[in-house]
């Protein structure tokens, strides 16, 4: 919320170092129909996404991909503004009362395979990944229910192989920093990658945060062995590049 109101922007303006990215940048995480799109106009991989709104004939698009049907509010709902369910009814109920109180939402195409968070720093000079880590963020016993904002985590994921990685880093990392680092503002701070790892190991987006995640933060940051306050203050300053973190 404070990175979406522009919270670095005025830090930066008086002088003071923010971890963090501008307001236009933090739109990543604020507006996932802007992440959406940003992502189509890059061609990195992600589900297909559906519009919906008033106007919508909701039983046509629900039935376009079938179940199971992924619901998003394109809102900052603190991890819990996503439905996945195989119940029609549910998902249409969320759809209408998404539309009601906030004037729209996306479907999207169910992604199938196994999910993993990828955390990156990044500034205009260059970027780090970190090692990937994977929550659980089903209410329910079994994977099943309403997501939550996470409720533990592990690190180093093991369906991260190096092959998934390598092809995380260069067909979605890369393009999106290239993108990044080219605004007239850089983006500075942490870009958090949800991904999607299919059988065949291929890396699609499910979203964006642009902040350290929870619970992901707690197990990624002790694998850091470079000192953690000089690799915060050199992505805060643009100077990643120089300060060689491991």
């Amino acid at each position: 919320g404070p990175l979406v109101e522009g919270l670095s922007d005025r830090l930066r303006e008086v002088g003071v170092p923010s971890f963090g990215p501008h307001a236009e940048g933090a739109r990543l995480e604020g507006s996932k129909e802007f992440a959406k799109q940003v992502m189509l106009d890059l061609g990195i991989p992600t589900a297909g996404v559906q519009h919906l709104t008033g106007d919508t004939d909701l039983d046509e698009a629900v039935d376009l991909w079938g179940a199971p049907w992924v619901v998003k509010r394109d809102v900052l709902a603190g991890g819990k503004g996503v439905l996945v369910t195989e119940d029609r009814e549910e998902a249409l109920d969320f759809i209408r009362n998404s539309i009601q109180t906030d004037g729209m939402v996306l479907l999207e195409e169910f992604l199938s395979g196994e999910e993993a968070s990828m955390l990156v720093m990044m500034d205009e000079s260059g970027f780090v990944t970190l090692p990937c880590s994977q929550d659980h963020k089903r209410v329910g016993e079994g994977d099943v229910g309403l997501n939550t904002g996470g409720m533990g985590a592990y690190a180093p994921a093991p369906v991260v192989t190096d092959l998934v990685r390598d092809r995380a880093i260069l067909e979605i990392v890369e393009p999106m920093h290239k993108h990044l680092s080219s605004q007239e503002i850089p983006y500075r701070g942490c870009l958090y990658v949800g991904l999607m790892i299919d059988d065949q190991g291929s890396p699609s987006v499910v979203e964006y945060n642009v902040r350290f995640g929870d619970p992901e933060t707690q197990v990624t940051v002790p694998l850091i062995s470079s000192d953690l306050c000089d690799l915060l203050l050199a992505v805060a300053e643009g100077r990643l590049s120089d300060s060689m973190p491991t």
